[in-house]
């Protein structure tokens, strides 16, 4: 006779629906890896005698007096996606919120976000995001910037108008270094 467990066994749905989100993460980091080493090989492919750069970064964003700690912001984005732990995955979908926060942290890092991160961090399926993506640059909180290196990728930053309202939510939360929106 087969031995058979009395503890209960997690929804397997619920199961790979978690292991997708810790892929999504660790996909959308190393994308980010991949494309800033690829840039640099463009560079010293290209400049046959030059030596290799750091990849360009933005300049520091200060709009008036007002800044973004980007630590912050990613305590935000990881408690976001945290939440998955207490509740199902499918029960948050707020992808135009995850876009500029992940915007948001990578300007105040001076760091560039390509179209296929930003929609891979979203946490949607990418004709989704692509939708969100039209909708925030119609609304003028995000532009889109050709890499001057591949014709192929294109960047997305936060226009400095969307810029300063993420830094004034940010110094309007009362002390709570960390909000679980």
């Amino acid at each position: 006779m087969a031995f058979e467990s009395t503890l209960p066994t997690e929804d397997p749905l619920l199961s790979l629906s978690r292991e997708m989100i810790y892929l999504r993460r660790d996909f959308s980091r190393q994308s980010q890896q991949i494309e800033q080493l690829a840039t640099l090989l463009r560079k010293f492919v290209t400049d046959d005698v030059a030596p290799v750069q750091a990849v360009p970064r933005l300049p520091q964003p200060f709009i008036g007096r007002q800044q973004i700690d980007p630590a912050m912001v990613r305590r935000v984005i990881r408690r976001r996606q945290d939440r998955h732990k207490h509740f199902p995955a499918n029960l948050f979908a707020d992808p135009a919120w995850d876009m500029l926060l992940d915007l948001a942290a990578a300007k105040a890092e001076r760091k560039r976000v390509s179209i296929t991160s930003l929609c891979l961090a979203s946490g949607v399926p990418m004709t989704t995001a692509l939708r969100w993506l039209s909708v925030l640059a119609d609304k003028k909180l995000i532009e889109r910037k050709e890499d001057p290196a591949d014709g192929r990728r294109v960047f997305v930053e936060l226009t400095d108008d969307a810029f300063a309202a993420m830094a004034r939510y940010f110094q309007s939360l009362d002390g709570d270094d960390a909000p679980s929106e």
